[in-house]
């Protein structure tokens, strides 16, 4: 699972490249991994639905937050720079948080002022939060209104399962 970066209560919309039936999300993730397809899923805990997608939404395709707190979205880390349009940080991870800021080119030299790895911006809250460099998960939930970013020092490399 190291190998995604997970969004909770959200999904992302589009035709998918396959929906199966699995009881563990760690099976979805093998099978997103084992597609050269694929680059996100989505996974339905109470009904235990996997849908592959050749689409993220690190490409402008914002989520779309899900009334339901058992459907996940999961986005295939494929470089250093993670963006995520229409996730936000709602853990207490939070270092620094500012309002009245204009521009995501602002948040970002916020970001980088402060040393940090990872940000998120709001066009319509004018927001943005920096958050602590040594973080390895990010609460992260489904919030049109936001854009979540993540500068990685490198990308993961998958490693053998262990039966």
């Amino acid at each position: 699972m190291h190998m995604f970066i997970r969004v909770s209560v959200a999904y992302i919309k589009g035709t998918f490249l396959e929906e199966l039936k699995f009881e563990h999300v760690e099976k979805c993730a093998h099978r997103c991994m084992n597609n050269t397809k694929c680059k996100s899923f989505n996974f339905d805990d109470l009904v235990k639905t996997c849908q592959l997608y050749s689409i993220s939404a690190a490409t402008g395709i914002t989520l779309t937050p899900s009334e339901c707190p058992y459907r996940e979205y999961y986005q295939r880390i494929d470089s250093k720079t993670v963006v995520i349009y229409g996730a936000t940080i709602v853990t207490c991870i939070h270092i620094s948080e500012y309002s009245n800021i204009k521009t995501e080119g602002e948040c970002e030299t916020l970001r980088i002022k402060k040393n940090y790895t990872a940000m998120e911006y709001s066009k319509f809250f004018k927001g943005c939060g920096v958050t602590h460099n040594a973080e390895k998960t990010y609460g992260l939930t489904g919030n049109i209104f936001w854009k979540f970013k993540l500068m990685l020092d490198e990308i993961p490399k998958m490693t053998k399962a262990v039966n």
